[in-house]
């Protein structure tokens, strides 16, 4: 993950942190209606469990992250940073797409889901399910990346 630095580039850290307070964000409002809500639409489940997935991802990457100057070239240069780049800039837009989804539920309080939310998110399925795998491909995308840098030899 280099590109003639021993650092990652500046746009790195804030992506991160960035995403880690959407996914938050997002996590908070569906949790409550998924932990209390007996008729929850499944997907809203989905959204709430691959949400929670990324953010783990996003944290254990910004740990790593800032090891990253430690290791050596050879090891940093086992991921390329545009990869990197690209998978994170696709990442904010997914959160970018389902950030319009899950803002009607900002209304919906307590275990009981009013009916009008139900069926928006019946409408709604398909294309959140499609976000939901574009989050998934990144959230995997992201973990082999991890499971790269943190599995190769430090020496």
């Amino acid at each position: 993950m280099d590109r003639n630095s021993t650092t990652q580039p500046l746009s790195v850290p804030p992506s991160i942190a960035g995403m880690l307070s959407a996914a938050s964000e997002i996590a908070k409002l569906v949790g409550p209606i998924v932990q209390n809500s007996k008729d929850a639409p499944s997907i809203l489940l989905t959204v709430y469990t691959e949400v929670n997935e990324f953010r783990l991802i996003l944290s254990s990457l910004q740990s790593l992250l800032e090891k990253l100057p430690t290791f050596s070239p050879i090891r940093r240069e086992l991921i390329q940073i545009d990869h990197f780049l690209v998978t994170l800039t696709d990442a904010v837009l997914v959160f970018s797409d389902l950030n319009p989804l899950i803002k009607p539920l900002q209304a919906a309080y307590g275990a009981l889901l009013p009916f009008h939310i139900r069926i928006q998110w019946s409408v709604k399925r398909s294309e959140a399910s499609n976000v939901v795998a574009r989050l998934q491909k990144h959230k995997i995308a992201l973990a082999l990346m991890m499971d790269i840098l943190q599995r190769y030899p430090c020496h």
